[in-house]
């Protein structure tokens, strides 16, 4: 990556492979109108971007994510789960993404002047 005309510190380009799981997860999401970005990185572990908050590894053949649980109660307590396929990654994805949506309801970052209420 450069910027203006000197090289990022840290940052080495490579030729990441994007794992056919990773295609084939955002493909089902974005047909659940849920929005995924995501780019390939190199050591077979691709994050998947969905909402502040809601972060997806996929790696050759496990999708993991981190959510937050909370029960009436009791303090939140951090869960990690998995699946094996896209669809069922995607279908289980569909409420957690509602609940970031509703916890965050504006993006930040890049994305956030693309949603703004123009004024």
């Amino acid at each position: 990556m450069v910027t203006g005309n000197r090289p990022v510190a840290g940052y080495t380009p490579c030729d990441a492979q994007t794992p056919p799981l990773v295609e084939e997860l955002v493909a089902e999401l974005e047909r659940l109108n849920i929005p995924a970005h995501f780019i390939p990185q190199p050591g077979g572990v691709t994050p998947v971007s969905l909402w502040k908050g809601l972060l997806v590894y996929v790696d050759g053949d496990c999708i993991r994510w981190r959510y937050t649980k909370r029960a009436p109660g009791r303090s939140p307590r951090r869960t990690r789960t998995w699946a094996v396929t896209a669809q069922g990654a995607a279908e289980r994805l569909v409420p957690l993404y509602l609940q970031a949506r509703k916890r965050h309801p504006f993006p930040f970052g890049q994305f956030a002047e693309l949603i703004a209420a123009p004024e």
